[in-house]
């Protein structure tokens, strides 16, 4: 089960998914509360809910939606004075004007995200290795796919279980309750059904991606390494995540 799973959501009006990746455990710790941040479309966000996530500590935020998505819905932090805000788009395509089509089959699509749209996953772990101090929000539109594999490297190489991992992926299908009244409805049966399963946060689809990386990257690591990080660029996102336990005896 995972710890704490209620003080890890960020109560907000305009959006649904955004919570905190700490307390995970780890061999020797856990993962830092208030380092890194998950979440969903930030474009309906109040201003209180802006408040919110500026008083909680987050001075980054990093969307990975494509151009389209930006255009119809602006990330309210886009201008920020008090957050730096970074595109980092991981289909490097408007995906909205049709020139790429997918199957609608997540294995498939997480897949194709991992082996074609390595330049974003790049760009996003090169600007969280480097973030200045403060919590870094990563999002993209339901905060399911896109982040929800940023957010499975991140874990990864901080040495949370792969099962801890996997229920964190799950947690977003509590989000995707909320989010129904603002998704659109189709007409025929067919094409609802097939749009249900793209909502879908089934852990099984992850865990085949991280089969996938396994089999054809030597792990996720190696993965990260081939995208061009440095070792001291996974030193620095490991730091930010790992909080060691207190040695015993620490008047702590």
């Amino acid at each position: 089960m995972l710890p704490t799973t209620e003080s890890r959501w960020i109560a907000l009006d305009g959006a649904f998914n955004v919570r905190d990746l700490g307390g995970y455990p780890l061999p020797d710790g856990v993962t830092r509360w208030g380092e890194l941040l998950r979440g969903d479309s930030l474009h309906r966000l109040t201003t209180d809910d802006q408040r919110r996530l500026i008083d909680y500590g987050v001075r980054t935020v990093i969307d990975l939606r494509h151009l389209g998505e930006l255009e119809t819905a602006p990330d309210v932090f886009s201008t920020s004075a008090e957050v730096a805000y970074h595109h980092a788009s991981v289909y490097r395509v408007n995906m909205s004007a049709g020139t790429v089509s997918l199957p609608p089959d997540l294995v498939v699509i997480y897949r194709h995200i991992v082996d074609e749209c390595q330049a974003g996953l790049r760009e996003t772990l090169d600007i969280i290795a480097d973030a200045p101090a403060g919590a870094v929000l990563f999002h993209c539109t339901a905060g399911k796919d896109r982040t929800g594999i940023v957010a499975a490297l991140l874990l990864s190489l901080a040495g949370v279980a792969q099962d801890v991992i996997l229920e964190d992926f799950a947690l977003t299908s509590v989000a995707m309750e909320r989010m129904r009244a603002f998704l659109p409805q189709h007409d025929s049966p067919e094409r609802q059904a097939t749009f249900e399963k793209l909502l879908a946060s089934d852990p099984a689809d992850l865990r085949s991606l991280i089969d996938h990386l396994n089999a054809r990257y030597g792990g996720v690591e190696a993965y990260v390494k081939q995208l061009g990080l440095s070792p001291n660029q996974i030193y620095r996102i490991r730091e930010r995540l790992i909080q060691p336990y207190a040695p015993q005896g620490d008047a702590r």
